[in-house]
């Protein structure tokens, strides 16, 4: 029998192909990965319904809420409980939590776990509201237990799924879903529905995750987000530095204070006296970094960043379900679905409401011909008081032959009183006919309530719903090997080349100089670069002091023995990181310099076969590689003819032909390109129409070569010119 399992054409082995494929459809539809509609899982939904519709309005025990999701979520208490916590503001997970909480919920910054759900208490938040705005047109389905009925979504009149984020495992795939600042999500779509279309490069906002933190300023990562929703981001911990004690008062997203403080303990950093947890004390949270001095503050603090402490890295996979069928979205995709979604929800709601709106005016229509003709109102009314109802019921069938018989019972229900002018009815009747105007409006023009409804609710929230994590534009970047045995000044600084060849040590980033170069590094980096002699410099920067305020700093020239040339000057200066180099000239060649080759070695200052020599007056301009910022493409503009060309270089198909060699990437000859700028496929695609034309060559600009706000590419710098060519 177990060989014919695990024969392919058997039947055990269908079933058994069968079976999995139905299980792994039940956990990604129904049990782990939200739905697109109401950034809901199953659970979430069953609590936050059962919730409304026994709400209270006081505080209850947790244990009330567990028992009603469990009528419908037949998963037991423990997982009820567990997304439960989370959606309280007291837990602190979700940007915009449904439940007010009180009592020990638990803490998304800490491991701690909450108490047993018999002692804490909540109720429904008022954010809960914006799920329940459309409670009439659920659509409500048996129950998974069999036990009463449930919605199979909720109307949120926000996309929720990106405001509040979330994770999930499932069979064979995860989410894993940033969250975002309320505002910012309001603001995207309220863009998106007004231009119909979001710009993949400008139209980017920026996690927000509710325990805060530093976010590294990626607008390479965030696009990638923004239109497949994968993406790495870098995010650091929130610290300051009090005499020689570091104080973290916020933590990365998914690290907790328990977890860094152990993680601080088995690192064994000599220069680390003690890591307190203080959070306790402080119902923010707060870790103390002790360390043995002041002097050593700034390196412990690079230390712990560099061993992922007080730093992490959150892999963006947004992955949802719509109707039961996961999909993979990225933002813009996420925001283009709900607003689908949204429009059919306010569709059927204005129809729901236009139904119920005939209906009253119906009834109120033939009242008011009836009290609007003296003789029929007369005739009526002394009928209903004099003879009997039957007879007054046959006057309105005489006069109404269509009259439906649920109208003549309300009539005769009313009060002879109301006969005389109408009573409220007229003014009834005018409020519906004014609505029923005002619905047929909404469904004409869905997109029109949306706006102003989203509209609303950022006037609602926007004092209540600030960033809570701080974008840097700030970056570390580490050797995979430190050298711990003794103490380096590895704090971080400012290195600035000046046209003039000299070289500044600083803080914070100089103004008011004439700045060829200026990039951030370490106290102890080493930096290379090259001049037009084609040397490759070398120059440590624990050698350099820092540079007084007001000071030159030091003159490069002498350092590399080459001041007495009077032409000589440095072209390029930067932290010797093992990157590669792409050197772009004017002529339309590239060349490379690999600065892996100086890495860990200790040379001579200057290395005199550095690169190519001839053509150092040609050298247009230096771009990194290596780097998460790498450009795929390199736009290229040749002004030097009565009309501007532009042409494009993909990076990643220049022949690599040593640091002496160059390779032309230009069919064309005699050009002299002035201008050269990194885009991302992305960029070129959403900027440049037929940007294949232009790989290799270069082509004349005319006023249909760009399409979008291409100024924006490099604010205007030729290629605002370039829309305007005749």
């Amino acid at each position: 029998m177990s060989n014919e399992i695990y024969n392919g054409s058997s039947e055990g082995f269908d079933y058994l192909i069968d079976g999995y494929m139905e299980y792994s459809k039940e956990v990604i539809g129904r049990r782990a990965i939200p739905d697109i509609r109401d950034g809901l899982k199953p659970v979430q939904r069953r609590i936050l319904y059962s919730a409304k519709k026994n709400d209270k309005k006081a505080y209850q025990k947790c244990a009330t809420f567990v028992a009603d999701a469990m009528k419908l979520h037949p998963h037991g208490d423990s997982s009820v409980y567990g997304a439960f916590v989370l959606m309280t503001d007291s837990n602190g997970s979700w940007n915009m939590p449904v439940f007010d909480g009180m009592g020990n919920l638990g803490k998304v910054y800490s491991s701690n776990p909450p108490a047993a759900y018999r002692y804490p208490k909540a109720r429904l938040h008022p954010n809960a509201k914006e799920y329940f705005k459309e409670e009439n047109i659920f659509n409500l389905v048996q129950s998974e237990e069999g036990d009463g009925v449930e919605p199979d979504v909720l109307y949120p009149s926000y996309p929720t799924v990106l405001v509040n984020g979330t994770a999930g495992i499932a069979v064979s795939v995860g989410t894993r879903i940033p969250s975002f600042n309320f505002c910012d999500v309001l603001d995207l779509t309220m863009k998106y529905i007004k231009n119909g279309s979001l710009d993949p490069v400008k139209d980017i906002i920026y996690p927000d995750f509710p325990t805060g933190g530093v976010l590294v300023k990626t607008d390479s990562e965030v696009a990638k987000i923004m239109a497949t929703g994968k993406g790495k981001l870098k995010i650091r911990a929130n610290v300051e530095i009090q005499g020689n004690e570091i104080v973290v008062t916020e933590v990365p997203y998914g690290k907790t204070f328990e977890s860094i403080v152990k993680a601080i303990d088995s690192a064994e950093i000599k220069e680390i006296k003690s890591a307190i947890n203080l959070t306790g004390n402080d119902s923010n949270g707060k870790v103390v970094v002790v360390c043995k001095s002041k002097r050593v503050v700034n390196w412990v603090l690079m230390e712990l960043y560099r061993r992922g402490i007080l730093q992490s890295v959150f892999a963006s996979s947004i992955l949802v379900v719509n109707d039961d069928k996961p999909y993979i979205l990225g933002v813009h995709g996420i925001i283009a679905e709900w607003v689908k979604f949204r429009r059919s929800v306010i569709l059927k709601k204005f129809e729901t409401e236009l139904n119920n709106i005939n209906s009253e005016l119906v009834i109120l229509d033939y009242f008011i011909r009836l009290i609007n003709n003296k003789d029929w109102r007369d005739t009526y009314v002394a009928k209903a008081t004099k003879v009997s109802k039957k007879d007054a019921d046959d006057y309105l069938h005489e006069i109404f032959p269509d009259i439906p018989d649920d109208v003549c019972n309300w009539i005769n229900g009313r009060a002879i009183s109301a006969f005389n002018n109408g009573g409220r009815y007229l003014k009834r009747f005018s409020e519906l006919t004014d609505y029923s105007e005002y619905c047929q409006d909404m469904k004409n023009n869905p997109d029109k309530y949306i706006l102003n409804e989203m509209s609303e609710l950022k006037r609602e929230h926007i004092n209540s719903c600030p960033r809570k994590t701080f974008i840097s534009n700030t970056d570390y970047k580490f050797s995979k090997i430190a050298d711990t045995e003794g103490i380096e000044d590895d704090s971080p600084c400012v290195y600035t080349l000046t046209k003039d060849g000299y070289m500044l040590k600083t803080r914070e980033f100089v103004k008011d100089v004439d700045v060829l170069c200026q990039f951030r590094g370490q106290a102890n980096s080493i930096l290379v670069g090259f001049d037009n002699y084609g040397r490759v410099l070398r120059l440590y920067g624990s050698e350099l002091a820092f540079t007084p305020i007001g000071n030159e700093g030091i003159y490069l020239p002498k350092v590399f023995d080459a001041s007495f040339q009077e032409d000589y000057h440095i072209l390029y200066m930067c932290i010797c990181d093992g990157s590669k180099k792409m050197l772009v000239y004017t002529d339309g060649y590239v060349s490379f310099l690999d600065t892996s080759e100086w890495v860990g070695k200790k040379v001579v200052k200057a290395v005199s076969k550095g690169v190519n020599t001839a053509v150092m007056d040609k050298l247009l301009d230096i771009v990194e590689l290596d780097n998460e910022d790498t450009p795929q493409c390199l736009l290229c503009v040749d002004n030097s003819g009565k009309r501007m060309k532009v042409g494009l270089i993909d990076t990643a198909n220049v022949p690599e032909r040593g640091r002496l060699g160059r390779a032309k990437v230009f069919s064309n000859s005699n050009i002299d390109m002035h201008y050269l700028k990194g885009m991302s496929y992305l960029d070129v695609h959403s900027n440049i129409k037929n940007p294949d034309d232009y790989l290799g060559k270069m082509m004349k600009v005319t006023d249909e070569t760009f399409t979008g706000d291409v100024g924006d590419v490099e604010d205007g710098k030729y290629l605002e010119f370039c829309c305007n060519l005749e």
